[in-house]
């Protein structure tokens, strides 16, 4: 359990594709595209240079504490952010929902999805309440109750 400003963070791995951490994560994808074939793989022209992949995201809290990762395929599954004992991702903050939201990996869009699951108190991205599903983009900030995280993408 980390407490970063009187709010308990724990991120409680639950799904393939979540694993807690970035260290051995990252050392997996590479080691799947070492397995693949591509490790070393170099287009022949310059206009074949295939933009960079996003190959997971973090959740951290501002100070630089991780608190989940988010997996970049949709077998991975969904996560849950709350406080409950369900949430894949749990905040200890009296401000959260059980059950506040849910990020889910969008493959047409190539980031991850928000949805707000109603809670009273609301989720904002960059300031902003959201009420639908929100494109997360790298360096966006995240609030439910008094916790604020930063989501970052990890590129290949």
């Amino acid at each position: 359990m980390i407490v970063v400003g009187g709010a308990r963070v724990v991120h409680r791995p639950q799904q393939a594709g979540w694993d807690r951490n970035r260290d051995d994560a990252l050392d997996q994808l590479r080691a799947e595209l070492e397995r693949g074939g591509l490790s070393g793989a170099r287009p022949q022209s310059p206009a074949l240079v295939p933009q960079p992949a996003v190959s997971l995201a973090v959740l951290q809290l501002l100070d630089g504490t991780l608190v989940g990762m988010l997996s970049c395929s949709e077998e991975a599954g969904v996560a849950t952010i709350g406080r409950g004992r369900d949430a894949t991702i749990r905040v200890h903050d009296p401000y959260v929902s059980r059950l506040h939201a849910t990020v889910r990996w969008d493959a047409e869009g190539g980031t991850h999805i928000l949805l707000d699951h109603g809670a009273q108190n609301g989720t904002y991205v960059n300031g902003r309440r959201i009420t639908g599903p929100t494109r997360m983009l790298d360096g966006a900030r995240i609030r439910m109750g008094t916790t604020e995280l930063l989501y970052i993408r990890q590129f290949d």
